[in-house]
């Protein structure tokens, strides 16, 4: 894979004093840390928080990973929750896929964790929690109060790095396709803070932040609301601009695909430096160094 700059400034930006070494990350012994990823279209940010995600659960961490922040305000059944002035609404679908995404990669890390929020009955551990609201009896309530609980203690383990990474995280501060109904003809569009999942993952907001994790988002054009909105109280310094790939980086790009054989039928002219050379720069100036544009040619050559 493309290894960019942007990528290893991200990682010390996140993760400030961890030392790699040939075979492992040495975490320092706490960090706090948020970031969000901004950006043109195709310039690279959903990959660049995946990388993250992978980097961090390749050095032993957790990662809760989110790639569609969409993904949360729609398709899901979606009850008011009882009792709650102002009114929010629990949508258990998407408490459910949150926990399954995190218990598939990071369960036996995290089972016998723990719980450490504040109220939480002594004794129990992470895997109750898991348990309580991914049983088949669970009610929409209970599995909701699960997830934010499961998401309130990742912010609190000790024994491991964590890292909460939010694709689309703009989506989150948008407007759902769920509506109240306000009278026998008329209705009201519900906003992404009132559903308590989507409310729960604008951690940016949060104070404190994770001890010993770090929180990541990626704004999108693709999420139905603007890439400007705006994103939390974020600490200065923490919204970072994720730039197009330069002219090396196309290169680099071209020869990738060429190497993998990604360019069927045009063998014997990619063994050719010079032609190579000048292909790439023609394609960094035609896609203006968007990485997506460039994916998407660069297998038509064949």
């Amino acid at each position: 894979m493309l290894v960019r700059q942007s990528f290893l400034r991200a990682r010390a930006r996140l993760f400030p004093g961890a030392a790699c070494t040939d075979d492992k990350v040495v975490w320092p012994p706490t960090f706090q840390s948020c970031l969000v990823l901004d950006g043109p279209a195709g310039s690279g940010k959903s990959v660049l928080l995946a990388l993250l995600v992978a980097a961090v659960r390749e050095a032993g961490g957790v990662a809760l990973y989110v790639p569609r922040g969409r993904a949360l305000t729609i398709n899901s059944l979606f009850y008011q929750h009882e009792g709650a002035t102002p009114p929010v609404w629990d949508t258990p679908g998407h408490a459910t896929k949150l926990l399954s995404s995190l218990w598939a990669v990071h369960g036996p890390a995290l089972e016998s964790l723990p719980q450490r929020r504040p109220g939480c009955q002594p004794g129990k551990q992470l895997g109750d929690l898991h348990a309580a609201g991914t049983a088949a009896t669970a009610t929409p309530v209970a599995a909701v109060d699960a997830a934010l609980g499961m998401l309130q203690e990742l912010r609190l383990v000790q024994e491991l790095p964590t890292l909460i990474a939010v694709d689309e995280i703009n989506a989150l501060w948008g407007w759902t396709e769920y509506h109240q109904t306000t009278g026998p003809r008329s209705r009201k569009r519900l906003h992404a803070g009132q559903l308590r999942v989507a409310e729960a993952l604008r951690a940016f907001d949060a104070q404190p932040g994770p001890v010993r994790g770090a929180l990541l988002g990626a704004t999108s054009a693709n999420a139905g609301v603007s890439p400007k909105v705006h994103v939390g109280s974020l600490p200065k310094g923490s919204r970072r601009a994720v730039s197009r790939f330069t002219a090396e980086e196309s290169n680099t790009m071209v020869r990738m695909y060429a190497s993998a054989g990604c360019l069927s039928g045009l063998e014997d002219k990619w063994e050719d430096e010079e032609l190579m050379t000048k292909t790439a720069i023609r394609l960094h100036a035609l896609t203006v160094g968007s990485g997506a544009e460039l994916r998407d040619i660069l297998p038509l050559l064949g």
